[in-house]
């Protein structure tokens, strides 16, 4: 964030750009080699899904409030309808969103409820596709201030809502014990940055397309920014979900595996990160420690896999003994972690 803050003072957007996108493919390689594999696709997919829908808010909001100089035929909103009634009303319609999540999405499976939200959002995004053609004045006759509320006033809080909901509950699930704190702010931090690097590729975009908020203004190219932005790059989200996000219900837990079991009986055990790896070699404890907060590396887990879950014919998969004990030795959540 320190380098980002530091390359955008330059006012290059390309470089801030690049920077944005080799410093999240090299964050993204090292959380799998640190986390396991599980937690590392899951860390994935919600970066992905917050750098996927590119932020050309600038673009927006200008052509939202340009005066008749700038925009001859746009809405011309104030500042005060703009940024406060309908903030109002989309803090509402939010709530609203929370309540339709809690009440009849919280029991379905993660991948079904992030493609519904995802697809909810791009429809969202439609309303602004509308006003930028004028389509809401010449073919269906309904009033901008209107139009923008039904849009993003009320429908998009909704839609985003829904589309947050189930990002949090994930991440809240893939937290091991004893690790919560640190694994929640790992998680959390991955998909705020992927928010990041959507703003930096959106005003990469909105440049290079030849976008101008100052006289003589230019907007010709909104509307393709619009469906390549919020429509084209969301929807590549859906069929991540397939090879990222596990195929499990909100309710159930994500931990209960061989190696996420392996990892919380280790540490009800008080066996440091240090001593996890004698342990996965040699098979013995050589003295007890802490539990470690520290974030331990996939090939560590591999390692334990070996020596905790090797079958009878030597081979590399635990045995049906071995995964009883390790589930039964797992502390296990209550379905109503799920709810939020």
């Amino acid at each position: 964030a320190i380098g980002l803050a530091g390359i955008g003072l330059i006012g290059n957007y390309f470089a801030t750009m690049a920077y944005s996108v080799c410093v999240s493919a090299a964050l993204c390689a090292m959380g799998f080699a640190c986390l396991p594999r599980t937690l590392a696709l899951c860390n994935l997919y919600m970066f992905l899904q917050s750098a996927l829908y590119v932020s050309i808010a600038g673009a927006m909001d200008f052509w939202y409030t340009a005066g008749p100089e700038c925009v001859a035929d746009g809405p011309h909103f104030d500042y005060t309808y703009y940024n406060t009634y309908t903030q109002l009303i989309a803090t509402v319609a939010s709530s609203a969103g929370l309540w339709l999540f809690q009440t009849f999405l919280s029991e379905w499976p993660f991948r079904r409820i992030f493609w519904i939200s995802t697809l909810l959002q791009i429809g969202a995004s439609f309303f602004d596709l509308v006003m930028v053609r004028r389509w809401n004045e010449t073919a269906l006759g309904i009033p901008d201030r209107l139009m923008y509320i039904l849009g993003d006033a009320i429908i998009m809080p909704v839609c985003t809502m829904l589309n947050f909901m189930p990002s949090v509950v994930l991440t809240s699930k893939l937290c091991p014990k004893n690790m919560e704190s640190t694994m929640y702010a790992i998680l959390a931090g991955f998909a705020n940055f992927g928010m990041n690097v959507s703003k930096s590729v959106g005003v990469f975009l909105i440049e290079r397309s030849g976008i101008k908020t100052s006289a003589p203004c230019d907007f010709e190219a909104l509307p393709s920014l619009i469906v390549v932005c919020h429509g084209l790059l969301p929807l590549l989200a859906v069929p991540l979900t397939f090879l990222l996000i596990p195929d499990v219900k909100m309710s159930e837990n994500l931990l209960d595996g061989p190696e996420c079991a392996t990892l919380n009986t280790h540490l009800d055990r008080g066996v440091s990160g240090d001593d996890l790896e004698t342990t996965a070699l040699t098979g013995t404890q050589d003295s007890p420690g802490r539990p470690s907060a520290q974030v331990i590396g996939a090939s560590k887990f591999d390692d334990i896999l070996d020596a905790d879950g090797m079958d009878g014919n030597g081979g590399g998969v635990p045995g049906d003994s071995d995964k009883q004990r390790a589930v039964s030795r797992s502390p296990r959540r209550d379905s109503s972690d799920s709810h939020t």
